[in-house]
């Protein structure tokens, strides 16, 4: 604390000041409300000034008449001598009290030091491991990166070479198909049968009537063909007039089953697609169709001997007609 060491020998030379004055008694005391600890004088060059309100003790001078002046200065130097060996204790317990705090501060520092100390010897592990892994990361990265482009390139390679297969294999199949096609359009000719819009058509009519629609089904699924269904008059013509040619010799007239199914509640012909067709766009067999419920299967009448009666009529499914009308894709 701030000027305890240089009062005490002002303190004295006051007491030794005090021994002259013989006609005067101090007498002094702790200032009320103030430690001697607590309270911090400035030097003081007299006894005159012990009385300074900065001072933790205050004095009084009397003056005494009598002639024995020693004592009375003898008395009041005993009083202050305690007073300052009681204020040389307080400071002192201050001073262990600082000691004790400066101590326990450093130890404290100390500690934290250490602490942080190993705090910063930690992160640095960290960071040298955090440093390695981030350098592994990116050697993994690199190879990916290296491996992914070559991945691509590979990539690119075979959809190449999957480009020029399918270029190679649907030329392929085109000269098969039209092979194919060549193959099956000489088998349709060497059988006897029509080729008219990509498809092989062919009858097959026997001298007496002994064949149901469902015979006619099965008879066209042995050619692997299905029963012909005729959408316009021309092509009615055209298969009209190949029918012709295969009617049986001394038969002058047959029946034959066709593919399509006649609504008599809408008078359409229904496709096997789905698709309906009015029915007059066809040429029909005089007095037909009929509204029968029973007659929803469709009959193509064939004649060579020059009746204008013939063209389409429908019919009952279980009666026996004389063939069937097959048609076949090329």
């Amino acid at each position: 604390m701030y000027g305890w060491n240089n009062s005490i020998p002002v303190v004295i030379f006051a007491i030794s000041l005090g021994s002259v004055a013989s006609d005067e008694e101090l007498k002094c005391k702790a200032r009320p409300g103030c430690h001697v600890w607590s309270c911090d004088p400035d030097p003081v060059p007299s006894i005159d000034n012990l009385d300074l309100s900065e001072f933790p003790i205050t004095c009084k001078r009397t003056t005494h008449s009598t002639t024995d002046s020693s004592s009375h200065v003898s008395a009041g130097s005993e009083i202050f001598y305690r007073l300052l060996m009681s204020f040389t204790e307080d400071i002192t317990t201050v001073e262990r009290g600082i000691d004790l705090v400066k101590n326990q501060t450093s130890q404290d520092l100390l500690q934290t030091k250490s602490e942080l100390e190993n705090s910063i010897t930690n992160l640095t592990r960290l960071s040298e491991e955090l440093f390695k892994e981030i350098l592994e990361l990116r050697q993994s990265i690199a190879f990916l990166t290296k491996t992914n482009q070559k991945l691509e390139q590979n990539v690119s390679d075979m959809m190449e070479i999957i480009r020029s297969m399918q270029v190679q294999q649907n030329s392929n199949s085109r000269m098969m198909k039209n092979t194919s096609a060549d193959n099956e359009e000489d088998d349709c000719r060497r059988r006897g049968g029509l080729l008219h819009s990509g498809k092989c058509f062919n009858t097959h009519i026997s001298s007496s009537a002994n064949m149901s629609y469902e015979q006619a089904i099965v008879e066209c699924a042995k050619h692997r063909a299905l029963m012909t269904e005729i959408h316009d008059r021309v092509q009615q013509t055209e298969l009209y007039n190949f029918a012709l040619t295969k009617m049986p010799a001394g038969i002058p007239r047959v029946n034959i089953w066709l593919g399509m199914e006649y609504k008599r509640l809408t008078s359409t012909l229904l496709y096997r697609s789905g698709m309906e067709k009015h029915s007059h766009q066809l040429h029909w067999r005089s007095g037909y169709p009929t509204s029968r419920r029973s007659h929803k299967y469709m009959v193509i009448y064939i004649r060579n001997d020059g009746d204008s009666n013939f063209g389409l009529w429908n019919y009952p499914g279980a009666k026996l007609l004389h063939g069937v009308m097959c048609e076949k894709e090329i």
